[in-house]
């Protein structure tokens, strides 16, 4: 659910270890959630029955998204990929695609 209605946006987080994972390999491990995904309305689309599973993979694609702006930071140890996305995905009862 987007945080602001007034400034609706989802947000998909990745972190690692710093200087070892490209950007593909951080917005990969997001997409490998398709294994977990089924067609059907979000959240009963995880064959697993955990949201958490699907999630960022049904925001990288969810169908109202037309914006999508990324970032990288790092730390001493740890990476950090945050990506925003305008307009939200993953409401309940939606279809993502």
């Amino acid at each position: 659910m987007p945080e602001s209605e007034a400034d609706p946006q989802g947000e998909n987080l990745w972190a690692g270890t710093r200087n070892y994972f490209s950007p593909e390999d951080m917005v990969g491990a997001w997409a490998r959630e398709k294994r977990n995904f089924r067609p059907g309305a979000f959240p009963a689309n995880s064959t697993t029955g955990r949201v958490e599973d699907v999630g960022h993979y049904t925001q990288l694609g969810w169908r109202n998204t037309e914006e999508v702006g990324c970032a990288r930071a790092a730390g001493v140890e740890e990476e950090v990929l945050v990506c925003r996305y305008a307009n939200p995905g993953n409401y309940l009862g939606e279809k993502p695609f």
